[in-house]
């Protein structure tokens, strides 16, 4: 059944906000010999971790601008060369004054006409950072000093001799995804006092890096990779740099560390690694904080391979009738480790004014090897007395303690009840009832992949997807085929493949430029068969 119009906007803009809300971003703007890196929080509050120098082009002005950013509400002096600030003094001069300017304080201060700028266009916005402090962008983003002019969060303090010693390490998190930006914290090399070392075990694994020192011998150790661990890398720098970055010795650590996967260069530089990917531009890392991120496009898991997917099945009657009426709807979890990955799962209704219902809820659960992927179509039925309303239905993984997310999918659909005059219904007088979802299977057995059908596979990756993502069809024997992406209201809106596949693997890519981000689906079918998958577009 078709939804009235303006119910079905109303759950496109929702469906629309799941998706794209609460994507986190970094940018390394490609300000030449310099560093400067934009954090944009999902709730809408920046910081800016250094600005670049003052004798380059005017970059992160325009670009604020043109993205509808306004204002800053921090900002961050990792130390205080020219490369790192210079730029500050013209944005802060110039109407782009955060409401707060965090620096490593005056103790010592600089001797130089930058640094005298700065303090000067700062003024009363200055604010010194301290070890251990945590700066709250919202919505889930914390930024936190690890190390500040020598003084370490857990109360070491090193006696330091050179400006870039004197940098402040930075953690920002956001769900599941940390990252690293330190300035040019040094690691031991050419003179400088190792603050690498000492720093890394407060940190922990990360996901990403930012080069320090723009790739200089004076850093990143050995240490700082063993103990940090990420698999990616970020490096600031200008093409024929006078200073020979990214130095010969680094780019040996990088490339011989095995967990780094890629080094993303803003420009060349002067030497590069079998790993450096050269952007020659701003570098953007976007993430949920939960299954992926994305840096320069490329997509990186978060966590163990591991994927759900919930939807309301076509069977269920929209909206449920105020009588009540089934709920049909199906789960896929596939699981591409090697090996079973211990984890609690949960599925359940959000439902309005209401307490949660726990649809299916397995604990303390080893999810089996499911390259393939397990299917379950539960059904239950919801009677009269249930609310009116948008209900959503939300499926998570998470690890055995509940704390790390694995992944999460969710779907929504509506009862109806009493309407007003625009035919939305609206929340009625409702006394809970533990029993108005009938009979709830509250377990499922996913020890066994309820696979699709065995004469195909379908699998989709990136997912969600920024743009553009790819199938990948198995087939068992020649048979015909149809292959069509659906919108929610049910419009076709691209044909992937109509003809005839022969047996074996087979690769298809769509690209959504063109469309609104949102849910989609994607549907294979081939005489009797019939597959649908869930698709979620991000911009």
């Amino acid at each position: 059944m078709r939804l009235k119009p303006l119910l079905l906007t109303l759950l496109m803009l929702t469906c629309l906000q799941i998706a794209t809300a609460q994507t986190f971003r970094i940018v390394h703007f490609d300000v030449g010999q310099g560093d400067g890196a934009l954090i944009l929080s999902p709730s809408g509050q920046t910081m800016l971790v250094d600005a670049g120098s003052a004798i380059e082009p005017d970059i992160i002005q325009p670009w604020l601008q043109s993205h509808g950013i306004t204002h800053v509400n921090y900002t961050v002096a990792t130390h205080y060369h020219a490369d790192h600030i210079g730029e500050f003094v013209d944005m802060f001069n110039s109407g782009w004054l955060p409401d707060s300017a965090y620096d490593r304080g005056s103790n010592p201060g600089y001797t130089t006409a930058t640094y005298t700028n700065y303090v000067n266009a700062a003024g009363s916005r200055r604010r010194t950072l301290g070890p251990g402090q945590v700066i709250n962008l919202g919505a889930g983003v914390t930024v936190k000093a690890i190390c500040v002019n020598g003084y370490l969060m857990n109360g070491q303090q090193y006696t330091l001799s050179d400006e870039n010693e004197r940098s402040i390490c930075l953690l920002i998190e956001y769900r599941n995804f940390r990252y690293v930006i330190s300035g040019d914290l040094g690691g031991g090399g050419l003179g400088l006092l190792d603050l690498e070392t000492p720093c890394s075990p407060l940190i922990g694994n990360v996901n990403g890096v930012k080069l320090n020192h723009h790739g200089s011998n004076s850093s990143t150790n050995t240490n700082w990779l063993n103990t940090i661990q990420p698999e990616t890398a970020v490096v600031s720098l200008a093409d024929n740099n006078s200073y020979g970055f990214v130095h010969t010795e680094v780019i040996s650590r990088v490339t011989s560390f095995a967990n780094l996967q890629h080094l993303y260069h803003t420009e060349e530089g002067v030497n590069v690694s079998p790993k450096s990917i050269i952007v020659n531009d701003h570098i953007i890392i976007e993430t949920d904080g939960f299954t992926s991120y994305t840096l320069d496009g490329d997509v990186y898991d978060l966590g163990p391979d591991v994927f759900l997917t919930v939807w309301i099945d076509s069977s269920t009657v929209q909206p449920i009738p105020q009588t009540g009426g089934w709920l049909y709807w199906n789960l896929f979890v596939r699981n591409l480790e090697t090996i079973p990955v211990p984890s609690s799962v949960k599925f359940w209704l959000e439902v309005p004014g209401s307490p949660p219902i726990t649809l299916i809820n397995r604990p303390n659960y080893n999810l089996p090897l499911l390259p393939s992927g397990a299917t379950r179509s539960p059904h239950y039925y919801l009677q009269s007395n249930a609310p009116a309303g948008m209900y959503q239905l939300i499926g998570e993984i998470r690890n055995l303690t509940g704390t790390v997310l694995y992944a999460t999918d969710r779907d929504t659909f509506y009862k109806a009840g009493v309407q007003d005059g625009f035919g939305i219904p609206y929340i009625t007088n409702y006394v809970p009832d533990s029993n108005f979802l009938g009979d709830v299977d509250r377990t499922c057995d996913l020890s066994e992949p309820v696979a699709t059908p065995a004469a195909v596979s379908l699998n989709v990756f990136p997912n969600p997807f920024n743009s553009t993502t790819r199938f990948i069809l198995s087939v068992q024997s020649n048979q015909p085929a149809n292959f069509e992406i659906f919108d929610l209201t049910g419009r076709k809106v691209a044909d992937i493949f109509n003809g005839t596949l022969t047996a074996g693997l087979h690769s298809f890519t769509w690209g959504a430029e063109g469309q609104p981000a949102g849910i989609y689906f994607a549907r294979y079918s081939s005489g009797s068969t019939t597959q649908t998958y869930k698709l979620i577009y991000m911009k």
